[in-house]
């Protein structure tokens, strides 16, 4: 590789966002996890989540560089919902669907224990 070219790279990585590079993933700190209930989509049940401050805060920024963009919702590094992002998500929770209330209910002890990793990363 030649010398400029590496030098490029370089600085590139350490002036660009994090959304330049493939994936952006980011790992979320749950402080809370419920079974809740979408009455809208004909009673469906959903992983509600709340996440901690500082979490909050880079999941706003980070669903801000995504606007628009269709995303993963991961637990343990598989893909349980794919959104487009309409707006940013401010409030520092989210909402999951799920087939099942029994699959929610075996997530919410693994993500509160912490032996499940709730995160998201960018597709387009």
């Amino acid at each position: 590789m030649k010398p400029g070219l590496l030098a490029s790279i370089a600085v590139c990585a350490t002036l660009l966002p994090a959304s330049c590079f493939a994936g952006d993933l980011l790992s979320l700190k749950i402080t809370s996890a419920e079974r809740g209930r979408d009455l809208q989509a004909g009673d469906a049940t959903l992983l509600d989540v709340r996440l901690d401050d500082q979490s909050s805060r880079q999941f706003a920024q980070w669903t801000t560089r995504h606007l628009g963009e269709k995303v993963d919702i991961l637990i343990d590094g598989k893909v349980v919902m794919q959104p487009r992002l309409l707006s940013p998500i401010k409030g520092g929770s989210l909402r999951i669907s799920s087939p099942s209330a029994a699959e929610i209910d075996a997530l919410i002890a693994k993500l509160l224990d912490g032996r499940s990793v709730l995160s998201v990363e960018g597709t387009d």
